[in-house]
C-alpha cells in the first residue's frame, strides 16, 4: 500500500547553532550521524514505493484514470513506459530544390526510416574544411522555420530560399 511521506526533515535544523560545543554537545560521528538521518529516511520511504511496484503489489492500490475515462491501475501505466531509443539520420537540402515564389519556400528530404509520429531535433551540420562555405550555410540556415517529419520525409519550410547547400542531422527520439 503507497502512503504519503509525512515525516518532518528537521534533524539538521533542530540541532543548536553550535553543536558541537558545550553540554550535551555532538561528537563529529553525531553529527555525522544527524546529516544523513534525513536522507535516509526519503531513501527508505523511496525504496519502500520500489519494492511494492516490483512485487505488483502497488498497482492493486492505486487507481489512474486515463484520457479516454476508464480506470487503469499503476501497473498498466508502468507497462507502458518503455526506454526511448535515438535515432539520427542525415540528410541534404540542395540549393536548387526549393519550391515556391514567395515565402514560406518548402523542400522535402527523402529520408528513409523516418516516421510520420517523429518530431525530429535538426541541426545544421556546417563544413568543416572552409570557414567562408560554413559561414554561409549558417546564415542560409537562418531562414528555415519549420521541419516535419511524414513518412521517410521530412519537408523544411523556410522564410527566404537558402542559395547553398545545407547538411543536416536529424535526431528522433522514440519509444
Amino acid at each position: 500500500m503507497f502512503t504519503k511521506f509525512t515525516e518532518e526533515l528537521t534533524a539538521i535544523t533542530d540541532l543548536p547553532d553550535k553543536p558541537l560545543d558545550g553540554v550535551g554537545g555532538l561528537n563529529p560521528a553525531q553529527l555525522k550521524a544527524k546529516f544523513d538521518e534525513d536522507p535516509n529516511k526519503l531513501k527508505d520511504f523511496i525504496n519502500d514505493w520500489i519494492e511494492a511496484i516490483a512485487a505488483g503489489t502497488a498497482a492493486a492500490n492505486i487507481g489512474a484514470k486515463t484520457s479516454g475515462g476508464q480506470n487503469t491501475t499503476l501497473q498498466a501505466v508502468l507497462n507502458t513506459l518503455g526506454e526511448a531509443v535515438s535515432v539520427e539520420y542525415s540528410g541534404t537540402l540542395a540549393a536548387d530544390g526549393w519550391t515556391g515564389t514567395e515565402a514560406p519556400y518548402m523542400q522535402d528530404v527523402t529520408i528513409p526510416g523516418v516516421l510520420s509520429t517523429d518530431s525530429p531535433i535538426i541541426d545544421l551540420v556546417p563544413d568543416d574544411d572552409d570557414y567562408a562555405t560554413a559561414v554561409a550555410e549558417d546564415t542560409a540556415w537562418g531562414s528555415i522555420y519549420r521541419a516535419v517529419a511524414s513518412a521517410n520525409t521530412i519537408t523544411f519550410y523556410a522564410k527566404e530560399a537558402p542559395t547553398v547547400a545545407l547538411t543536416f542531422k536529424a535526431r528522433c527520439i522514440r519509444k
